[in-house]
C-alpha cells in the first residue's frame, strides 16, 4: 500500500476521466440500523462490478486485469459486444480453474466462527445481511492480491469493511500445487475476520464519529493494472479518504467510492479499509 497527503492534478484529471463519478459516501453503522442486528449470509452481491468473475460455488470473486486476451479480441473483432463475450468467457474460464482448491478455504464458515458472540448479530426478520467474500485482484506484476470483504446490506444502509491480506500469490500458488499457500490463506482470513469484527463493532459504538485526517490512498489491492491504458496502477490514488487510525505497521481508512466502477478501476475503494 502507498499513502500520501498530496496527489498531482494531472492524476486527478485522469481518474475523473476514467469514470470515477458516481461516488458513494461510506458512513458508520447508524444506531437504528445496528439495532436490527446482522445475520451472516452465504451469497454474493446481486450485482458484481464489471470485469469480475465469480469462482463457482465459492465466496471468491476474480478481478481481471485487461490482459493480452483483450488486445487479441479487439484486434480480431472490432464489434464491441462480441469482444465482451469473448473476454468474459476467457475470464470466467480463469476463475473456474480456482474452484477445486479455493472451496477448501471458505470465508463464510470462517466468518461464522469468528463472529460468534458478536453483539451485532441478531435474528430479526429485518436484520441486515452480512456477506463475507474475497476479491482476488489480478495485478500487473503477475501476482494476486486478496481482500476479505464484509459487505453489510440493509434497506436503507450499505457498508463495507475490507481487510487487505498481506501475502500475495502466483497463479500456481492459488491452485492445488501449493497446499502451504492455502494454509497461509486460511490463517490470514481468520485474522482478517477478527479484524473486521473489531472494526464493525467499534464503528457501531461510534468510536470514529468525528472526521479523520484527510489522506490520499493507493494500492495494488484497489487497482491492479493500468486504467484504460492511461495511468499505471502504482500511480493511481484516491483523494480525501479519512485516516481513522494509524499504528506502526497498519492503517485504518474510510473512503467514499464508486460502486459502479469496474473491478479493476476502483470498485473496491468504497468502505472502511484495514491496510
Amino acid at each position: 500500500m502507498k499513502m500520501s497527503y498530496r496527489i498531482p492534478l494531472m492524476t486527478t484529471a485522469l481518474l475523473l476521466a476514467a469514470g470515477c463519478t458516481s461516488m458513494r459516501d461510506s458512513t458508520p453503522i447508524r444506531d437504528e440500523v445496528a439495532d436490527k442486528g446482522i445475520t451472516i449470509t452465504r451469497s454474493l452481491p446481486k450485482k458484481l462490478p464489471g470485469k469480475t468473475s465469480p469462482v463457482p460455488d465459492a465466496q471468491y470473486v476474480l478481478v481481471n486485469a485487461d490482459s493480452g486476451i483483450v488486445v487479441l479480441a479487439d484486434f480480431a473483432n472490432p464489434i464491441p459486444f462480441v469482444n465482451e463475450l469473448v473476454v468474459g468467457k476467457w475470464n470466467q474460464h480463469k476463475a473456474n480453474q480456482f474452484k477445486d482448491h479455493l472451496t477448501q478455504v471458505d470465508p463464510y464458515l470462517i466468518a461464522t466462527e469468528r463472529l460468534a458472540g458478536s453483539p451485532l448479530l441478531g435474528a430479526h426478520t429485518n436484520a441486515l445481511h452480512l456477506m463475507p467474500l474475497v476479491y482476488m485482484m489480478e495485478c500487473e506484476d503477475g501476482r494476486y492480491r486478496l481482500t476479505l470483504v464484509f459487505r453489510v446490506e440493509g434497506n436503507t444502509w450499505l457498508g463495507r469493511y475490507l481487510y487487505h491480506l498481506p501475502t500475495t500469490y502466483t497463479v500456481a500458488e492459488m491452485k492445488s500445487e501449493a497446499p502451504l499457500a492455502m494454509e497461509t490463506l486460511r490463517e490470514e482470513l481468520v485474522t482478517g475476520c477478527d479484524t473486521l469484527r473489531n472494526l464493525m463493532e467499534r464503528d457501531a459504538r461510534g468510536e470514529w464519529a468525528h472526521p479523520g485526517t484527510k489522506v490520499d490512498i493507493g494500492s495494488y489491492h484497489l487497482v491492479g493494472a493500468d486504467m484504460l491504458g492511461l495511468l499505471p496502477a502504482h500511480l493511481v490514488q484516491y483523494r480525501n479518504a479519512e485516516l481513522l487510525e494509524e499504528g506502526k505497521d497498519y492503517a485504518v481508512v474510510r473512503s467514499r467510492g464508486d460502486l459502479k466502477a469496474a473491478g479493476n478501476a476502483g470498485a473496491l475503494v468504497f468502505g472502511v479499509h484495514y491496510f
